[in-house]
């Protein structure tokens, strides 16, 4: 048999049941909505591009937490009973056995017996089904219909932020690839034995804090390019033109020692700038000295004219070697101490050619890094949209110069003072004393002639490679250069 008890459960899982129902579709209507808001929100700004999908797993969300506080609400026992009273008139029968049994209220056994008999007896006969119907109204089922039908319109309409989404997508994936590139590089650096620790740390540190930096989350393609720019030109300054002169010039004082026996090897290691190498050589001719007065003398005479090759690109190595071979074969003690010298001036610059060539590599790399990340997203010096690059050229230029129609004519004279008469052509001199009217009387009477005008391909050239000059001279923007390029490309005639 029931108790009273059993029927409050019963009756409590069929009230859960059918706000199941009803509070489930509203609980996913609210997920629904807060799906489209993001999905339109994706329509106005340039969000991710699966921001609306992203924005519909909110519905199962919110029908799950409706659902949730459905079945685990709390509800305690007299509530119950209460509520059940009114639902299923039951005229506070429920409600008073339980008060009864609770000792909220005082009443002798027999009557007390009599009155749960009585409240058993009710609820036995009432109907929850018919009280607690599991049937859904317009009301109830339409917000997360409409809701669903907007989610869906916003999703699979097209997005006008998707060319935005999808060139910073390549932005994005251009950097990481760049980044790929430096981290190569650094490694390469890190293991690099002919760097010195002050110029290795120099060169790691530049290209570390550039590798985070371009690793940071949403970068913009101009923030990139600023990145790049701005570390290209530190790597820029870690070169040394002098360094690279003593290069030069140590590859040229080793054509002259490749043809004696002696310093053949010593030339081969400063051709292959192996300065390591060709720093030991010299030292171990160091320590033959005294062995063989013959090959003294020729050393000697090798020694002399290296200096004389670098006399003016190394002069502190010049001056080292002449003093070697002018203390051979006299003083040995002397030479060997030059040639000391002369090792270890070898070994040093060939550090500092090292650096120099390491730090050109990465400043080469930033500007590779920097074309392609100017070129991502099917941008090539042209504007991108969201103002992502700057603005383009109002228009296009054909690049025939020719007139809508498909005809032919001629370039249209363009104002050039500088080509006044064209190059070549006779001079003009004012008689002194002259009237200037009278030479404007022997011009004519047409007011354009005199006028310093050219055929527009005949001044094209000279300005684009003054362009192109101020590109290789003047501190310009590495994310700007190729618009300016792109922009003397379509003048083009």
């Amino acid at each position: 048999m029931m108790t009273l008890a059993d029927y409050l459960r019963q009756w409590d899982r069929r009230l859960r049941l059918e706000h199941s129902l009803t509070w489930g579709l509203r609980g996913l209507a609210a997920g629904l909505l807060a799906a489209v808001f993001i999905a339109s929100a994706a329509r106005i700004w340039p969000l991710h591009a699966l921001a609306g999908l992203w924005g519909a797993t909110l519905a199962p969300a919110g029908l799950l937490i409706a659902l949730t506080l459905v079945w685990l609400w709390p509800r305690p026992a007299l509530a119950q009973a209460r509520f059940f009273d009114r639902c299923l008139g039951l005229q506070e029968r429920i409600s008073t056995a339980l008060e009864i049994s609770q000792g909220n209220i005082t009443l002798p056994d027999w009557m007390a017996q009599e009155q749960l008999a009585n409240a058993l007896h009710a609820a036995q006969k009432a109907d929850p089904a018919a009280a607690l119907p599991l049937r859904l109204a317009p009301r109830d089922w339409l917000p997360a219909a409409l809701s669903l039908a907007l989610l869906a319109a916003a999703i699979w309409l097209p997005n006008p932020m998707q060319d935005i989404l999808v060139e910073r997508a390549a932005v994005r994936q251009a950097i990481q690839e760049q980044v790929e590139e430096l981290e190569a590089i650094r490694e390469e650096i890190a293991a690099d034995p002919q760097l010195s620790k002050a110029d290795r740390e120099a060169l790691l540190e530049a290209l570390d804090g550039s590798i985070e930096r371009l690793g940071i989350r949403d970068l913009t393609r101009e923030e990139a390019l600023a990145e790049l720019t701005e570390t290209g030109e530190r790597l820029r300054e870690l070169t040394s033109a002098e360094t690279e002169q003593k290069a030069a010039g140590l590859n040229s004082a080793a054509g002259g020692l490749k043809d004696s026996p002696i310093t053949s090897a010593l030339a081969e290691a400063l051709l292959n700038e192996d300065y390591q190498l060709a720093a030991a050589i010299l030292q171990d001719l160091s320590n033959d000295l005294g062995e063989q007065l013959t090959q003294e003398l020729d050393l000697a005479e090798q020694l002399a004219q290296a200096a004389a090759e670098l006399g003016q690109s190394n002069p502190e190595l010049a001056g080292q070697l002449a003093q070697a071979a002018q203390a051979m074969p006299g003083d040995i003690a002397a030479a060997r101490e030059a040639l000391a010298q002369a090792s270890q001036t070898i070994s040093q610059t060939g550090r500092q050619v090292a650096a120099s060539r390491a730090a050109q590599q990465a400043a080469g790399q930033m500007v590779s890094s920097g074309q392609q990340v100017a070129q991502a997203g099917g941008q090539s010096g042209q504007d991108g949209q969201g103002g992502e690059g700057p603005a383009k050229p109002a228009g296009p230029m054909q690049p025939d110069n020719g007139p809508g129609d498909g005809g032919l004519r001629e370039f249209e004279p363009i104002y050039a003072p500088q080509r006044i008469g064209g190059t070549g052509g006779p001079e003009m001199e004012l008689p002194q004393g002259s009237d200037p009217g009278e030479l404007v009387r022997e011009l004519g009477s047409n007011p354009e002639i005199g006028r310093s005008t050219v055929p527009y391909n005949q001044v094209y050239v000279a300005y684009a490679d003054a362009a192109n000059q101020a590109l290789e001279e003047q501190h310009i923007p590495l994310g700007l250069r190729g618009y300016v390029r792109n922009y003397f490309s379509a003048l083009e005639p």
